[in-house]
């Protein structure tokens, strides 16, 4: 990851409202961070990347109905439209397909 200079701009994907709230507040409680897309499925969260630009980080949540978009769908988009940012993939569970 290139230098930055704060505030380093985050942007969240979890399908969970109470996850993405959570992870939400987590990341802001640091001053020397700002999330700038919230997202509750993958095209919301592309839509918003689009939208707001490229953060320096993408956190997802990886456990959501693949039906929505499949995962290396939207990793792929990601990279497509933010090609220097550091994507994060979180999971609860420890399958290895996962």
């Amino acid at each position: 990851m290139e230098k930055y200079r704060p505030p380093l701009k985050v942007a969240l994907m979890d399908d969970d409202f109470y996850s993405l709230k959570w992870n939400t507040a987590l990341v802001m409680r640091d001053p020397r961070t700002t999330v700038i897309v919230e997202a509750d499925r993958p095209r919301a969260l592309i839509d918003q990347i689009k939208a707001e630009g490229p953060p320096d980080v993408v956190v997802v949540d990886v456990e959501y109905a693949a039906t929505r978009l499949p995962v290396a769908e939207m990793l792929a988009s990601i990279c497509e439209h933010a090609p220097e940012t550091v994507i994060v993939c979180n999971s609860q569970y420890g399958e290895r397909d996962t």
